[in-house]
């Protein structure tokens, strides 16, 4: 039984993962996630917010689709796949801490 589910999008490959020692419901929630679909929703929200926006600002947007932890790994893979960028790090979180603000490259 294959431990990965992998699809493709943008002429690029993406696959949901689980460790070989980690539980079978981590196994099994990997096989059912299709990360292109939330890369795609994070696109979709920050393309509306026509600026830079934090992590926490897109966690808040979207928390009743994705999981934050969903939602924190579409970005970092938009970065990876050159399609977000980290702008700069003068964001604010909600108490106060600096963070990265992210931008869409292009």
């Amino acid at each position: 039984m294959s431990h990965a589910q992998t699809f493709i999008d943008f002429g690029t490959i993406a696959t949901a993962r689980a460790r070989v020692n980690d539980p079978s419901t981590s196994h099994e929630a990997a096989e059912a996630i299709n990360p292109c679909l939330s890369q795609e929703k994070v696109l979709t929200w920050m393309e509306a917010a026509f600026r830079p926006i934090t992590s926490e600002e897109v966690v808040d947007a979207l928390e009743a689709l994705y999981s934050p932890s969903r939602i924190r790994g579409a970005l970092k893979e938009l970065c990876q796949q050159g399609r977000v960028k980290v702008l700069d790090t003068d964001g604010r979180t909600k108490r106060g801490g600096r963070c990265s603000r992210y931008a869409i490259t292009g």
